[in-house]
């Protein structure tokens, strides 16, 4: 599902030679659930973007290949990356991102209107597959007509889960999307998301914070582990510290 090859990535603007990523492998099977972990600042919402061909390693220095089903992002102009990401990637964002100014169903019926392929994978259609992931998702009919930024943050988090998931897309990234909920509500939400990808074949990457999740899921992943230039810049650090006090 996810292949990334001699990952480098820098932001436009850093001290020439450094890099925010440094990854050499990582693969990510379909159907898979991955929890990634690691402090703020480590580059886990970077990572995220280039996953989801948002953002892309070129042009040097930055460099290597992100694909996702086999597709190398930097290999697409922009318009067929955001095609592409729109027929494959469903995205929880840790605010929620949902349309003010739409009802709850229309918000959670929005890829279906970019999508064509993932319309087409609605059983039923997009209006009833809709409504059934609200459902599973615990809001009732009587809500789905509501504007969506009516609803509590529980609520509304369950809406955004329900639009990334809308047509069963190959991949699914969630960033933080418990961070502003209590411990009951973040447990309830998370079954909900993993049973909903499990039953549909989903492979989720999931950011957090709050490694009391991790045992939820199928692989853990430490970002700081997996990035070379995290630890090149952490040990440059520490040789000038010791090198420092020496002195």
């Amino acid at each position: 599902m996810i292949e990334i090859r001699d990952l480098r990535f820098a932001w436009p603007g850093s001290p020439a030679g450094t890099l925010l990523l440094d990854i050499g492998t990582l693969e990510v099977a379909a159907g898979r659930s991955v929890f990634l972990h690691g402090p703020s600042g480590c580059g886990k919402s970077t990572l995220l973007a280039l996953l989801a061909g948002v953002l892309v390693a070129r042009p040097a220095p930055n460099a290597g290949r992100v694909a996702l089903l086999g597709q190398d992002w930097a290999a697409l102009p922009a318009a067929r990356r955001d095609a592409r990401r729109a027929d494959h990637v469903g995205v929880i964002f840790q605010q929620f991102n949902l349309l003010p100014y739409l009802s709850v169903l229309g918000n959670v019926l929005l890829p279906a209107r970019f999508s064509a392929h993932r319309a087409a994978r609605c059983t039923g259609g997009p209006p009833a597959a809709a409504r059934e992931l609200l459902e599973r998702m615990g809001l009732p009919a009587a809500l789905h007509d509501r504007r969506a930024l009516a609803l509590s943050v529980g609520q509304q988090q369950r809406v955004a889960a329900a639009r990334a998931l809308l047509g069963a897309p190959e991949l699914v990234i969630a960033d933080e999307p418990t961070s502003a909920l209590d411990a009951a509500r973040r447990d309830d939400f998370m079954t909900l998301l993993l049973e909903a990808c499990a039953a549909r074949g989903s492979t989720l990457v999931f950011v957090s914070h709050d490694e009391r999740l991790a045992g939820r899921f199928d692989e853990r992943l430490s970002l700081p582990a997996l990035n070379r230039a995290r630890a090149d810049t952490d040990a440059t650090a520490t040789e000038t510290a010791t090198a420092g006090a020496s002195a």
